[in-house]
């Protein structure tokens, strides 16, 4: 009988992991379609979804309750921490670097869209200061990603794929040697 009553308990708790947070994210879909129309509904709703995707939210919803700020923080700071790495290391693992890389830059910009698009309907940011913080951060991540991308396409050594990648971060032109020229000639 024991037993039974500690399965039934384990069962329930189990309930109310996968329940977690579902009550808020139904309010806040629901807050989405009630304040947006047309292209900008959808969009929203994309981008509130693919956020899902994103480390903090995996970690928020593994941990079953709403994390503190701080810890978008850290995770922005340990991100910045990992792409050095591997720019730095990305001859040992190239491909890695690169998946790891495009995750990082795909996360940071749907993170960013969130902040950008869905403050209307979730209330502004805690800090504005803090928000343009971490925004400079994620520009030096969207950098340091672009320069694993150079070092990797372009055979670049880890100086020069962090300058060609601040050189078109700031002009937006193209890394040297990462446009190819063609003549009209070869069309005809």
């Amino acid at each position: 009988m024991n037993r039974e009553r500690g399965r039934i308990r384990r069962k329930s708790d189990g309930a109310s992991r996968l329940a977690f947070g579902r009550a808020e994210r139904r309010s806040e879909v629901r807050s989405i379609l009630r304040k947006v129309h047309g292209v900008e509904r959808s969009f929203n709703l994309i981008i509130y979804f693919a956020k899902f995707l994103t480390i903090p939210a995996m970690i928020e919803l593994f941990c079953r309750r709403k994390l503190p700020p701080w810890v978008a923080e850290w995770f922005v700071v340990v991100t910045t921490i990992v792409l050095v790495c591997l720019l730095i290391l990305s001859d040992w693992a190239p491909k890695l670097s690169v998946i790891v890389g495009t995750y990082f830059l795909a996360s940071t910009i749907v993170i960013l869209l969130n902040v950008l698009f869905l403050t209307k309907n979730f209330g502004t940011p805690a800090s504005n200061e803090r928000t343009l913080l971490l925004f400079v951060i994620n520009v030096v991540q969207i950098i340091l990603a672009f320069a694993i991308f150079y070092r990797r396409q372009l055979g670049l050594r880890t100086g020069e794929a962090l300058f060609e990648a601040l050189r078109v971060f700031g002009t937006l032109g193209y890394p040297e040697g990462g446009r190819v020229h063609h003549r009209l000639s070869n069309y005809n």
